[in-house]
């Protein structure tokens, strides 16, 4: 594969890849390469979910999201999602159980997500806080409707609902919390006593 980077910076690359094996156009193609990242849903022992509010330049708005970030270099994963709920919510949870990955844009995107779901969270007493960050606690019962409604931006996040379905066998949404927080201490077991995925 013949390619360059065309442009460069601390958090991303974009990449041209010129015609030929890999790219099958008569022109160059260019793809956006960076750190692949985590996405976090938290419940706390309240039943909500444990989010952040954050204005983002990109969209120039504030938005309501879940924790998510970069995966730092030497970091697994699950590190990743574990310090992401710690820095941008606050937060430390008892388990976290990984729900799996991909790409969320497979036209112009070389990294992957990868979805995690953290129960028993519960708030650090010596949480700094980050700048332009604000922790927010959303009942589990009134997500779907901020979704419906618009008050929910972070449409990523909601692909962890179904795969948290697939992965842990119960209903993120509809289940009781102790389904859940078993589901994902049962889950978390699994990976201690298995592979890291």
């Amino acid at each position: 594969m013949s390619s360059r980077i065309a442009f460069q910076t601390p958090w991303l690359s974009v990449e041209e890849i010129a015609p030929g094996t890999m790219n099958p156009h008569d022109t160059p193609f260019y793809r956006v390469v960076g750190c692949d990242g985590v996405v976090c849903l938290v419940l706390n022992e309240s039943d909500e979910f444990v989010m952040v509010r954050q204005f983002r330049p990109a969209v120039q708005v504030e938005t309501l999201e879940f924790p998510a970030g970069a995966i730092e270099t030497g970091e697994t994963p699950h590190q990743a999602a574990a310090r992401e709920v710690e820095e941008e919510a606050g937060h430390a949870c008892t388990a976290i159980a990984h729900l799996g990955a991909g790409c969320l844009h497979l036209d112009r995107f070389a990294n992957r997500i990868h979805f995690f779901l953290g129960v028993g969270a519960r708030p650090l007493a010596d949480w700094p806080g980050e700048a332009n960050l604000k922790r927010q606690l959303v009942r589990r019962s009134t997500l779907p409707h901020l979704i419906v409604a618009g008050g929910f931006d972070h449409t990523a996040g909601l692909v962890a609902i179904p795969m948290a379905e697939i992965a842990l066998n119960c209903h993120l949404l509809n289940d009781p919390l102790a389904v859940i927080v078993s589901a994902v201490a049962s889950a978390t077991e699994a990976t201690v006593h298995g592979a890291d995925r």
